[in-house]
């Protein structure tokens, strides 16, 4: 994990495994002020793989007509998540794969299309 690719607001695992949430950058450190006073050092640092709970956590309860998770992002625009067939459909023109998204890619995604953060419980 690089710094030009997490930004404040984001959440990681720590290098004990736990999920910190980003309050402060600098080229090799990141920082937590949840549980760390001090930095650590962004090569500890991982990002953490979406999956269906973390979907759902996002998202609230499966729709159990479509078979996905829904958000909604702007009035024009929704992301669903299929886990069926590993896609996070974005309106009718993009898709990405559920397994090459990090959570932190999800977050950065969701603020550059809604202009605010992404909930995550």
């Amino acid at each position: 994990m690089n710094a030009n690719e997490i930004r404040i607001g984001n959440n990681v695992l720590d290098k004990h495994g736990d999920i910190i949430k980003i309050t402060g950058i600098t080229d090799i450190t990141l920082f937590s002020d949840e549980h760390y006073k001090s930095g650590q050092l962004i090569e500890w640092c991982k990002e953490i793989k979406l999956n269906e709970k973390i979907i759902s956590d996002i998202c609230g309860e499966l729709n159990e007509l479509s078979g996905d998770y829904r958000i909604q992002v702007t009035d024009d625009y929704s992301m669903s998540f299929a886990m069926d067939n590993d896609m996070i459909s974005i309106g009718d023109d993009i898709e990405i794969r559920i397994s090459e998204t990090p959570l932190h890619r999800l977050q950065n995604l969701y603020l550059d299309l809604a202009g605010r953060e992404l909930t995550v419980p």
